[in-house]
């Protein structure tokens, strides 16, 4: 039998499984998608209980298999979400989704107390962003809206920690989960915010920060199912961005930024030594923390999210779906800019995200394109601009490599576009498979491998283009557009 740890991703897309070898080579994968349950007043909740389900009969086919001998475990996920345990340690309230719709009365309501913070959104890292993307507006929503829901939590765990907890009983809350665009961390005094927590009455519901040197140990009843005779660690889990920032940041000595996309695309600058400005908060550029409390500048649009919608409606449109051939970009390109104001993106899934967060949401017109793929190139072109912004809002250092990572490092038309619009400076791609879980593997790595010190060996490719005329101008004239738009 092989000894490996196995990592679990918890995406919004889908949620995946990974075996990792004593040389952080992945030697076993599956994956399932598992959709938001929906509730009432536009509210959608995590299915936490089928992801949960799912990796168990996943560990009982490996384990009965005998093949793997899993030593080590971790988890990584998507932020901004959390769950409430009730005193007898079962759920008080569902995981809510925070893509849910919240209430103008609620908005407004969150920002007007958050304004009373001492320090206010400077302290507390971030805006005040869409939905339930802030933790503390959850907190916010059930201390007034479900009262009675709020007195019944004991205590609170982020996604990960929560997962973590099933698995060994084990209650840590964790910085990089904490520290990320929750309005539950003060930046100041790299901890929990004392003020946040103490006024929503959730101070004492909060485990204490983790060290991430802890590991837990595997409940009993669960090591029947892992059918291991050998030591089995449990890490603390870990946010997915922060994870996947952790396996570059280890793969390379240079300086870079890199772009982390899925649902988001996330521009991340670990080099960079500044202080959030009223204008960094207005386009929403803000603070992440990795577990180790390094602070991290990021700024992000909902891109991943609004592709899919927009490829859909594509498709749905034109009768299939779009190709990309190389040489077909470029005459593309110079028609947009010929008329940059007909068939211009128009933002849906992104309204209320990224730099511009007061667009609201309307319909892309798909008339005025001649086919899928011209339709297409302007999605890429759009999306690329605005992409291009985020990353050149967190590059005050003047890094001069990009790193691209995920969905979009396999498109070929964003990723060129992306590389005109970072000239001067270089985009690359890599070989770095699924980097998220590669980080979170990494994290309990060294307590079961005889190689502690090993880390992922990594091939960089430079983007290669020429730059194409007009698309400067193209991208200034659209950033001014989203200005007067966003006032």
């Amino acid at each position: 039998m092989r000894d490996v740890s196995l990592i679990l991703d918890i995406g919004k897309s889908n949620t995946r499984l990974f075996l990792f070898d004593e040389n952080l080579e992945i030697v076993l994968g599956t994956r399932v998608h598992i959709p938001l349950l929906p509730g009432e007043n536009g509210m959608f909740f995590d299915d936490f209980e089928s992801i949960f389900n799912w990796f168990l009969r996943q560990v009982k086919i490996i384990a009965d298999d005998r093949e793997f001998c899993i030593r080590a475990i971790n988890v990584c996920s998507f932020g901004a979400t959390i769950a409430h345990i009730d005193k007898n340690g079962e759920l008080a309230f569902p995981l809510i989704a925070y893509t849910s719709k919240t209430s103008g009365e609620i908005d407004a309501a969150f920002k007007a107390w958050i304004m009373e913070i001492p320090g206010g959104s400077k302290r507390l890292g971030t805006p005040v962003l869409s939905g339930f993307l802030n933790v503390a507006k959850q907190l916010f929503y059930l201390r007034h809206e479900k009262p009675e829901i709020a007195e019944n939590v004991r205590f609170s765990l982020f996604l990960p920690q929560y997962f973590i907890y099933r698995l060994t009983g084990a209650k840590v809350s964790e910085a990089s989960c904490y520290g990320t665009h929750t309005c539950l961390w003060d930046f100041d005094m790299m901890a929990p915010s004392f003020d946040v927590l103490n006024r929503l009455g959730w101070l004492e519901k909060m485990p204490k920060l983790n060290n991430p040197l802890n590991l837990s140990q595997l409940h009993p009843d669960f090591r029947k199912l892992f059918r291991t005779t050998k030591s089995l660690t449990v890490g603390a889990g870990v946010h997915d961005t922060a994870a996947a920032l952790s396996a570059y940041w280890q793969s390379t000595e240079d300086e870079f930024v890199l772009l982390e996309t899925g649902s988001w695309n996330i521009a991340l600058n670990p080099f960079a030594d500044f202080s959030l400005s009223d204008k960094d908060l207005a386009s929403g550029t803000r603070y992440y923390l990795t577990p180790h409390l390094q602070i991290v500048r990021a700024s992000r649009l909902f891109a991943g999210r609004e592709h899919e919608l927009q490829v859909e409606r594509i498709d749905s449109h034109f009768g299939t779906q779009p190709v990309t051939p190389e040489k077909s970009l470029t005459e593309y390109l110079q028609k947009f800019f010929a008329n940059p104001s007909l068939g211009m993106l128009a933002a849906h899934n992104m309204a209320g995200t990224g730099p511009f967060p007061n667009i609201t949401a309307s319909e892309w017109d798909l008339s005025v394109f001649e086919s899928a793929e011209e339709a297409y190139a302007r999605l890429c072109l759009d999306l690329a601009v605005l992409t291009a912004y985020c990353l050149e809002n967190v590059n005050h250092n003047e890094v001069q490599r990009y790193f691209i990572d995920g969905k979009f490092a396999q498109n070929p038309w964003f990723v060129k576009i992306l590389a005109m619009l970072l000239q001067p400076n270089e985009l690359y791609t890599s070989d770095l498979q699924e980097a998220s879980a590669t980080g979170a593997a990494m994290a309990v790595h060294h307590f079961w491998t005889p190689e502690p010190d090993i880390v992922p060996q990594v091939t960089f490719s430079k983007i290669e283009v020429d730059h194409i005329a007009g698309l400067r101008v193209y991208a200034e004239w659209l950033l001014s557009y989203y200005s007067d738009l966003h006032g």
